[in-house]
This record gives C-alpha cells, structure tokens and sequence, in this order.
C-alpha cells in the first residue's frame, strides 16, 4: 500500500500557511500516512528555474525507481 506522495509546493504568497495544507490533505485524502513528513525547501541560490525543472524530473521518475512503472508514460503496474 502506498504510504505517501510527492508534491511541488509553490507558494504565490508570503503568508501561504503549509503547516494548515498539510492537516487539510491528511484529513481528506484516504492513505495511511507515514509518521514522518520529509519537506525540502530550495535554498535562495537553487531557486532558479533548472532547479524547478529538476525537481519536476525528478517527481516524475519517483514511480519508475520504486518499480511501480516501466516508464513515466506508462500508468499500468509494471511486472
């Protein structure tokens, strides 16, 4: 069973508030959560945009390295 997900968090305003989206999609979506959140925020020097385009990169491969896909295109389990 899948245990967590891997989101790209980008926050428009200042004021955005991760800690009340992180109760808001604990409460509503139906996994069994790890104990433990790992967050990564980009420092000021990686906010660049490779930095976002890696970070998409590396998102979308996340299924294929946990054998769950062949490829990112790929939607079916792979064998």
């Amino acid at each position: 069973m899948l245990d967590h997900l891997h989101l790209l968090w980008v926050w428009a305003v200042p004021s955005s508030d991760q800690l009340k989206a992180k109760k808001f999609l604990r409460r509503h979506l139906p996994l069994n959560w790890q104990k433990q959140a790992h967050d990564y925020v980009l420092r000021e020097e990686e906010r660049e945009r490779v930095a976002l385009a890696d970070t998409c990169m590396y998102l979308r491969q996340n299924p294929v390295r946990a054998n769950l896909v062949q490829s990112p295109n790929d939607p079916k389990k792979s064998s």
